[in-house]
């Protein structure tokens, strides 16, 4: 995709499907946090695609994937600045994905498909020929 504006109600193609072993070992139904929450932030960094994550943790075991730069950190410990829903869409291929809000440095759009669903998608499995 070269470059395509993300703004809110904008639509893309969904090129590939997410693998859901990424999501293995995360909380289901999804990490919430709010601005104050404390977490832990796990050693472990998101990929090389999304660098600026990190796995965070919250006291009662809920695990997920939360852009960095949403926290005050203070070593393995951490405080949420803002509110961050870690849930994510799983389109197939060829579905219609509506931007709400993009995270274009996460990688990543808050969106909704066609079922009214809401949640985040990567960026580089979308297409915005339609």
């Amino acid at each position: 995709m070269s470059d395509p504006s993300f703004d809110p109600g904008k639509k893309f193609r969904v090129t590939e499907a997410f693998p859901s072993e990424f999501f293995e070992g995360l909380t289901h139904p999804p990490l919430i946090l709010n601005p104050g929450d404390a977490v832990i932030v796990s050693e472990e960094k998101g990929s090389a695609t999304w660098p600026a994550f990190v796995l965070v943790m919250k006291g009662d075991g809920e695990r997920g994937w939360v852009p960095e730069r949403y926290l005050r950190r203070s070593g393995r410990e951490a405080v949420a600045l803002l509110r961050y829903d870690t849930t994510t869409l799983d389109p197939g291929r060829d579905e219609i994905l509506t931007v709400i809000e993009p995270d274009d440095e996460g990688g990543w759009l808050w969106c909704r498909d066609a079922s009214g669903k809401i949640g985040w998608f990567p960026i580089n499995r979308l297409s915005a020929e339609i």
